[in-house]
């Protein structure tokens, strides 16, 4: 993890449209989802939280593939100062910052189509705030963005020590920012410090590890996996199928990602219930 300074900024959000079908009326439908790719391990749940959009094709904005994606996340990655562009499929270069917002716009406009939705507004708003920011200062988000978080911590060492980023003490600095040993990870300490903006609770983030969102296909494979522990069964799941092993081979698709209930999974449950009365 090498840039001009010795770290590696895990906040790169590179879009990266993923096709994926649909599966309607046994007739597939193509669908994008704007995946936000990420190379370290994220501990700040603002990073976190970065928007993944379902949008339809016709949506999306147009003429923004990346000419290398792969290249272009590591060419990022390596630069705090925002300033490098990358080049586009037809030729035009923009910096992330840049290509982020031309994505945030689309998804503003597909928001004030629809009804009015106080958390995805709230998300958008704080979207635009963050890459505002980074525009200006990025280090005006050193409690909200792990690279700035870590960015800033490493730096007051450097002051402290009079060392620089070649520093061996340094690096493991940079790996230790993410040991998600709570006594000995340095977001941890920064938590502990109170000076991490989080937006959600412990108890919040416990309860989601558990109860999955309840409109989209989250709920499916939730229902099944609870369904399959209570009755011992041996089970595989995917992001698009399920499977529950040795009992009923037949694999389930959910292929739309909207949708919260499944007919297949559902006569599962019911059958095998009815068989153990």
């Amino acid at each position: 993890m090498q840039h001009a300074e010795g770290q590696e900024p895990d906040w790169v959000q590179v879009v990266i449209r993923n096709y994926q079908d649909k599966l309607t009326g046994g007739l597939y439908e193509s669908i994008y989802r704007l995946d936000g790719s990420c190379v370290d391990a994220l501990m700040e749940g603002q990073a976190r939280t970065c928007v993944a959009a379902f949008v339809p094709l016709a949506g999306l904005p147009a003429r923004m593939e990346l000419d290398d994606p792969v290249k272009a996340i590591r060419e990022i990655a390596r630069d705090t100062t925002l300033k490098k562009k990358i080049k586009l499929e037809d030729g035009r270069e923009m910096t992330a910052v840049e290509i982020q917002r031309v994505y945030l716009e689309r998804a503003m406009e597909y928001l004030w189509s629809l009804d009015e939705d106080p958390v995805a507004a709230a998300v958008a708003r704080q979207w635009e705030s963050i890459l505002n920011r980074l525009e200006d200062d990025p280090m005006q988000l050193c409690q909200e963005l792990d690279w700035v978080m870590k960015k800033r911590l490493m730096l007051q060492y450097m002051e402290k020590k009079g060392c620089g980023w070649d520093d061996p003490r340094v690096t493991m600095m940079d790996l230790q920012y993410h040991d998600v040993k709570r006594n000995r990870g340095l977001y941890y300490l920064l938590e502990r410090q109170d000076v991490v903006e989080r937006l959600a609770t412990e108890e919040e983030i416990q309860r989601a590890m558990t109860v999955p969102p309840q409109s989209t296909r989250a709920k499916v494979r939730g229902d099944f996996i609870k369904f399959a522990k209570e009755k011992n069964r041996s089970y595989t799941v995917d992001w698009t199928y399920l499977k529950l092993n040795g009992y009923w081979e037949e694999t389930i698709l959910c292929m739309d990602p909207f949708s919260s209930s499944n007919k297949r999974v559902d006569e599962l449950i019911a059958g095998v219930a009815v068989s153990h009365r």
